[in-house]
């Protein structure tokens, strides 16, 4: 279980990857590097809805794990629709 300063570095530096993954994608779709694209806003997604579910205490060890809990924790409770959820797992 992390501390709440290491919480707060490591959801921090989730959001970091997430940002500059992101970044990327403009520059990758007028190159035309499709599958590029799909994989930086894939990992773009997972880094944000990992620093999501670190920042309310929710640790997971696996992609599916990550992809499980944003459905049981938030998707559940109406903060997440089932079209954000759905668009996850697609990418």
């Amino acid at each position: 279980m992390l501390s709440e300063e290491n919480r707060r570095i490591v959801v921090a530096l989730e959001l970091e990857k997430s940002k500059r993954f992101f970044s990327e994608v403009a520059q990758l779709v007028n190159l035309k590097f499709w599958d590029t694209t799909i994989n930086r806003l894939y990992y773009a997604v997972f880094h944000a809805a990992s620093a999501l579910l670190i920042n309310k205490g929710i640790e997971v060890k696996t992609h599916k794990g990550v992809s499980l809990m944003l459905g049981e924790h938030f998707v559940k409770n109406g903060v997440l629709t089932m079209d954000e959820a759905k668009f996850y797992a697609r990418l």
